[in-house]
């Protein structure tokens, strides 16, 4: 009878022991889970990439240019001593308008119409 007891009582003593270790667990998981989702990602600033429209071509280049006039692609090509690439639209599929290393010009935003002929049915853009 003794020996049953004590038994019993061991018995009981390792369920709440597992019951301790299941909240232990619990509160350890949960506020590693909250340490993760609250500490800032912080990756390292890469070079910028361009894309074509498939989204299949990422290319790193050393910078991106968006020029609106012409005076700023003129001192751009000037004063950069690497290869240079030129986007338009960015329609093209299989990565043609970027070169690795190279200034990208992005003229998308260089779209004024400079000159106008109804007469001559001409526009220059």
């Amino acid at each position: 009878m003794r020996r049953l007891g004590t038994l019993r009582r061991l018995g009981r003593g390792v369920k709440l022991l597992g019951k301790l270790l299941l909240v232990v667990l619990a509160v350890t998981a949960s506020l590693a889970a909250w340490g993760m989702y609250r500490t800032p990602l912080e990756r390292p600033a890469g070079p910028p990439v361009v894309n074509d429209v498939t989204g299949l071509n990422a290319t790193a280049v050393a910078r991106v240019l968006t020029p609106t006039t012409t005076a700023e692609i003129v001192a751009a090509v000037r004063d950069h001593p690497g290869p240079i690439s030129v986007g338009g639209g960015r329609y093209s599929m299989g990565g043609q308008t970027a070169t690795d290393g190279a200034l990208q010009l992005d003229l998308r935003r260089f779209n004024r119409i400079l000159a106008f002929s109804a007469t001559d049915k001409t526009i220059t853009v």
